[in-house]
């Protein structure tokens, strides 16, 4: 589980693109801040799960904390307008998370197409993105016959030594090209507001499991005992990397840093294993993220969810499954117009819709009024509704400004490109500068 969870919130090759968003003042403060928060709002979650064991979901956390709230409000004291209270807790979370994790998975099938095309693959040709779309549909329809996450574990182990490989990778293009010492070197101009919005939720994004840790925390054994090992092992392997991809990919690149940052580096047979490993990764992530908490709800809605077992509605859910993965492609395919620049503000959307609520508001909000009659000290009050402002200002901050990025980077309108043109780092002996990342002239 704690690799799932790993696998889950590592995303090493966007963080020089994010850092480059935010800048070296706000990114430094965002990786040290969120980084502490988004930890301690994953452990209050573990005690509220401990307190409530019967809420296996997040939605059924909403209803339970808005039917309390519901009865502390006048005029709500009554059972039916605590139950009004109670449904709109669940209806928030339910479309918040909704929201959240479908975009997510589309963004990780969005990148598995983009690997593909970027790998040029003899046999296929120059295949149109389209088609490549109906390759990975096909492809993802075995892992939808995964029944539950105990059972992906088994995939889990092969796709964590992929992400070792991305970022050793990494590590080997920068450090072997070393474009700080080139000339005229990267640039990092101050960025404005609404690129720092835009990186609020993209970090937000990094640390954005914790919309699916109720539903993984029951998948665990023993909960209590086990939750508080695997949050710190998952951050304890996570937030270093993120740290340390972040520095050297911006250092390395500046304001030159791209969304895609296979980009950045020359094509050669570091940056190919590079990218055939993120699409190994992002295939996964793609299924897990539908599993761990929207396939769930869905089977549960058309009434063959946790529980219902039998021939008839293991092929219901796979029916169900691949219709649901049909349309996140349907909508990745609209959306990947250009250059891929589209990924950074996708997944900074999916970040300010949902993932700012469930990491940085709703556990804070929801272990307070858990503690109402044993007391929050005054340090904690303000602790806790620092992180739910934070979290405020991100959701409404981030949807604009991610919002503009996707219209913008959409310019040439929807679903019109076959293909993708690539320009990577050109590579030269005679000039090591060229290996740098940066355009030629």
């Amino acid at each position: 589980m704690v690799l799932n969870m790993a696998l889950y919130m590592a995303t090493p090759m966007s963080m020089p693109a994010t850092m480059k968003a935010s800048g070296w003042g706000w990114g430094t403060f965002l990786i040290a801040y969120g980084g502490v928060a988004t930890f301690h709002s994953g452990l209050l979650l573990g005690d509220i799960v401990g307190t409530l064991p019967h809420l296996h979901t997040y939605p059924d956390l909403g209803e339970h904390f808005g039917r309390q709230l519901g009865l502390r409000l006048r005029g709500a004291r009554s059972p039916a307008g605590a139950q009004r209270w109670g449904a709109a807790g669940r209806r928030l979370c339910l479309v918040l998370q909704f929201m959240a994790y479908y975009l997510d998975a589309t963004a990780q099938l969005l990148y598995v197409v983009q690997y593909l095309d970027q790998l040029n693959i003899p046999w296929a040709g120059r295949m149109c993105l389209s088609d490549w779309y109906a390759w990975v549909f096909l492809a993802s329809l075995p892992l939808q016959l995964v029944p539950n996450m105990a059972e992906a574990r088994w995939v889990a182990v092969p796709i964590g030594a992929a992400l070792f490989l991305t970022v050793a990778t990494f590590f080997a293009e920068v450090l072997g090209g070393a474009p700080w010492a080139c000339e005229p070197g990267p640039s990092f101009p101050r960025p404005g507001a609404p690129s720092i919005f835009l990186s609020l939720s993209a970090w937000a994004y990094s640390y954005g499991g914790h919309g699916m840790f109720v539903e993984i925390m029951h998948e665990l054994r023993e909960p209590e005992k086990q939750w508080k090992r695997c949050l710190t092992w998952t951050y304890g392997l996570v937030v270093p990397v993120h740290a340390a991809c972040a520095f050297l990919g911006y250092a390395a690149y500046g304001a030159y840093a791209q969304a895609n940052v296979n980009l950045n580096f020359p094509n050669n047979a570091v940056n190919r294993l590079s990218i055939v490993m993120q699409l190994c990764l992002c295939y996964y992530l793609a299924f897990f993220t539908n599993l761990s908490t929207l396939y769930g709800q869905v089977e549960g809605g058309l009434g063959v969810g946790r529980g219902v077992s039998g021939p008839r509605a293991a092929v219901w859910r796979f029916l169900i499954r691949a219709a649901f993965l049909g349309s996140q492609v349907v909508l990745g395919r609209l959306l990947l117009v250009n250059e891929g620049d589209v990924l950074l503000g996708l997944q900074s959307l999916s970040g300010a819709i949902g993932m700012t609520w469930f990491t940085y508001i709703a556990p804070f909000a929801f272990h307070w009024m858990l503690q109402e009659g044993k007391g929050l000290g005054g340090p904690m009050r303000v602790w806790y509704s620092m992180n739910i402002l934070f979290g405020a200002l991100t959701m409404l901050g981030g949807l604009a400004s991610s919002s503009t990025d996707l219209l913008d980077a959409m310019g040439g309108g929807l679903g019109r490109s076959c293909n993708i043109n690539y320009r990577y780092s050109p590579s030269s002996p005679l000039d090591p500068c060229h290996l740098s990342g940066y355009p030629e002239g």
